[in-house]
């Protein structure tokens, strides 16, 4: 009997978007289109990953995320679906606003989340209509459950957002809070996700820098 073909899952950050230029937050703000480095970053991404055959390309549904799912499912001969599922953490009232702004105006929330440990901080809000880091990844988890649940064996690409991967690789264990939330994840970078034994393994990791203290 032949070797079964493992579960295997690309988890990809979108290209560069015109509110990571103006250092905004974006969360699920629209408009917040690709910007045409975000564009080339993602067709470079499409290109390194052509010898993969690919079963499924799934997408957050923000014009940054799908643009960037859009352009490597095209080389691919793929149609992307779309999920709110995949989507960035909402915001809440600090979305449109700079980092500057914000860091400002919440100057006192800001210094209280870094005074934190790792699990009162995977909690926390800077604004109470915002989602917590946690509620964010239980959607990315609910989303898992889906895809294990209905494309066993595949190869799948999913393009998603900067705290929704930091988050699960914190929710996993990769590193703490404040190690993974003050790294830096370049546009289309990615981690690769494979399962074995009923387990998600991360098995690869591209673009991430941890900052050293």
């Amino acid at each position: 009997m032949g070797k079964q073909k493992q579960l295997t899952i690309y988890v990809v950050r979108h290209g560069q978007a015109e509110f990571n230029v103006k250092r905004m937050f974006g969360g699920t703000y629209e408009p917040n289109p690709l910007t045409a480095k975000g564009e080339e970053q993602a067709l470079m991404l499409a290109k390194k990953l052509q010898n993969i055959k690919l079963d499924k390309i799934y997408s957050s549904d923000l014009s940054r995320a799908r643009k960037t799912a859009e352009i490597i499912a095209s080389q691919h001969s793929l149609l992307v679906e779309t999920t709110k599922l995949l989507r960035e953490r909402s915001w809440g009232s600090l979305q449109g606003k700079t980092f500057e702004e914000a860091r400002r105006e919440y100057a006192e929330m800001f210094a209280k989340e870094r005074e934190m440990s790792g699990d009162e901080a995977f909690v926390f809000k800077y604004v109470e209509d915002m989602e917590s880091l946690e509620e964010a990844i239980s959607r990315f988890k609910q989303f898992l459950k889906t895809v294990i649940d209905s494309q066993l064996s595949k190869t799948i690409l999913v393009v998603s957002h900067f705290d929704i991967m930091m988050g699960y690789l914190i929710d996993m264990g990769f590193g703490t809070y404040h190690e993974l939330m003050n790294a830096t994840w370049a546009h289309t970078g990615y981690f690769k996700l494979v399962k074995n034994e009923g387990i998600f393994i991360v098995e690869k990791i591209t673009g991430l820098s941890i900052k050293s203290h």
